[in-house]
């Protein structure tokens, strides 16, 4: 009884204003997947402000190690509360453990470590999210105030660099484990957000459902809430993609002449 049941633990890959929490919505109302948002985040916001990169790439490893056996309460470093909250993580760790597919999105993770966890573990798998840069910058510029404060080539150079090495080791790993890596592109989910569903769905091994494909017209066409008040809701997807484009000519001149789009 102590040992998961997945079939598949999937990582979805992915970076800040990519369109990682919309596809991570998608995924998420499949009712064989059991679905953890950001489980990293506690543990970035633990070392803000510190010379910290070899730490959290340990910690990133062995946090993500541990959401793949579904033994959450190892996640949480405060025990004050404890008690308050052991029916939770009693209640969260069975459902993982007994769901088809357990799948995480993340922002906090890099291919190397991915790599790892797929070398240790042949039941993982990747998606790679990716979305044109020039449009990640101006979403960014959009929605946080501190990217402001930043010079755009300064950003254009990291998330640039950052996407590049990811995509590199990913074509490595596409050859040393077939079918257990899939590139998609965010532009495609908002396109044509059904297809790229049954894409994700496909490579997940599992069938999309008719109440997939009605929940996912709503969040990214219609705009209906369907009574979830935490969902990621797109009025059109398509529309809200080729808008970031627009925003800031000048801007996305100057991430063009970095990251040589």
């Amino acid at each position: 009884d102590d040992i998961p049941t997945a079939t598949w633990k999937v990582i979805v890959l992915s970076y800040l204003r990519s369109g990682s929490s919309l596809t991570g919505d998608i995924i998420q109302q499949h009712p064989d997947i059991f679905y953890v948002f950001e489980p990293l985040k506690t543990i970035g916001r633990q070392f803000e402000g510190l010379d910290r990169d070899r730490l959290l790439m340990d910690l990133h490893f062995s946090a993500m190690s541990i959401f793949c056996v579904c033994v959450f309460y190892l996640l949480d470093a405060s025990e004050s509360q404890w008690h308050r909250i052991v029916r939770c993580f009693q209640e969260v760790n069975s459902k993982c453990r007994s769901a088809k597919i357990i799948a995480a999105k993340t922002i906090r993770l890099s291919m190397r470590q991915a790599a790892a966890l797929m070398v240790s573990d042949s039941t993982v798998k990747v998606v790679h999210l990716i979305r044109d840069p020039r449009a990640v910058i101006a979403s960014r510029l959009r929605f946080n105030e501190r990217f402001r404060l930043t010079p755009v080539s300064e950003q254009a150079n990291k998330l640039c660099s950052q996407v590049v090495n990811n995509i590199n080791i990913s074509k490595d790993l596409s050859g040393m484990f077939p079918k257990r890596i899939l590139t998609v592109r965010y532009e495609d989910i908002a396109e044509s957000p059904v297809a790229a569903a049954r894409q994700l769905f496909n490579f997940l091994g599992i069938q999309i459902t008719a109440s997939n494909e009605e929940y996912i017209w709503n969040i990214t066409y219609a705009g209906c809430e369907d009574g979830c008040s935490i969902c990621t809701v797109r009025s059109n997807a398509s529309a809200t993609a080729k808008a970031e484009h627009g925003f800031h000519g000048d801007v996305v001149k100057q991430q063009e002449r970095v990251s040589h789009v």
